[in-house]
């Protein structure tokens, strides 16, 4: 999940560590980041093995990975402030997949 400070909402931070906590309290392994725009949390914890191979520049999870994407349905899609994110395609609204991130990339990036 991404927060983002916009309009009335304000709390991006707090929002990232209350998420965290909320998914830690059922037993997953959750984590959060504060960029200079952007707050992350993020559930599970992989190594290089979890990313297969990629296809026409879609990755393939292994098994660990898509198992967690499908133990809990907020762990199938990309959240942003709380909601699932759609991009469009052709013409149509379709939820983004939730995927892995480097974390120590993303870091740099903020």
């Amino acid at each position: 999940a991404v927060f983002y400070n916009r309009g009335d909402f304000t709390a991006r931070k707090k929002a990232a560590v209350e998420y965290a906590k909320h998914w830690r309290s059922k037993g997953y392994d959750a984590y959060y980041f504060h960029g200079t725009v952007r707050s992350h949390t993020l559930v599970g914890k992989f190594d290089k093995s979890a990313l297969v191979k990629t296809r026409a520049g879609k990755p393939k999870y292994a098994k660990q990975v898509t198992d967690l994407q499908n133990k809990e349905p907020e762990f199938a899609w990309n959240i942003e402030n709380g909601r699932k994110i759609s991009r469009v395609h052709n013409k149509q609204s379709v939820p983004q997949r939730s995927f892995l991130i480097n974390v120590e990339k993303a870091r740099e990036s903020q």
